[in-house]
């Protein structure tokens, strides 16, 4: 009965340590301060190397003929519906994604997103404010905002002359 007795004792111990330590350390701050690591310099001396890279607005637009034919040629025959709305455009965030049509977007194409027109379906697009016209294929869908009508790519935005402003009340004629 001693040895009984003993252990019950030891359990009864362990367990009022156990429990004191959780209280003495739950009222202790627990927010650990981190110190900088320093950057390494590799044998330079303690000189620092910064790299200096250009925002992507400020990259140069690469010319059109690195692309294979960005250019849309205009269907023949007369249109067979129009709509007004406002036209948006999508550039750099989207440059390389895959589309919805299945082909990589590229913003230096002659192409744009619609709600419901087909894939590949070539429409002619009117700035209302400075007549500027310029042709487009359907190969995404879009737009995603509410009162928009259409999403250009970016060099569709540049010849319609709205790059700079970022929306345009614009014709859309469907061939």
């Amino acid at each position: 009965m001693g040895t009984a007795n003993r252990t019950i004792d030891r359990v009864r111990c362990l367990l009022w340590v156990i429990g004191l330590t959780v209280t003495v350390t739950g009222c202790t701050n627990t927010h650990l301060v981190r110190i900088p690591r320093p950057i390494p310099t590799f044998g330079l001396g303690g000189a620092k190397i910064a790299k200096r890279v250009a925002p992507p607005a400020a990259l140069p637009a690469p010319p059109v003929s690195q692309f294979s034919n960005p250019s849309v040629p205009p269907p023949p025959g007369e249109p067979k519906e129009e709509l007004v709305g406002l036209a948006t455009y999508y550039g750099p965030e989207f440059h390389g994604r895959r589309t919805a049509s299945g082909e990589r977007f590229n913003m230096y194409a002659m192409t744009a997103a619609h709600r419901t027109l087909p894939f590949n379906t070539t429409v002619r697009i009117t700035n209302l404010e400075n007549d500027k016209v310029a042709y487009v294929r359907i190969n995404d869908r879009g737009p995603y905002h509410k009162g928009r009508i259409i999403d250009l790519s970016r060099a569709a935005a540049r010849e319609l002359e709205f790059e700079h402003k970022g929306t345009a009340r614009v014709r859309v004629e469907i061939f």
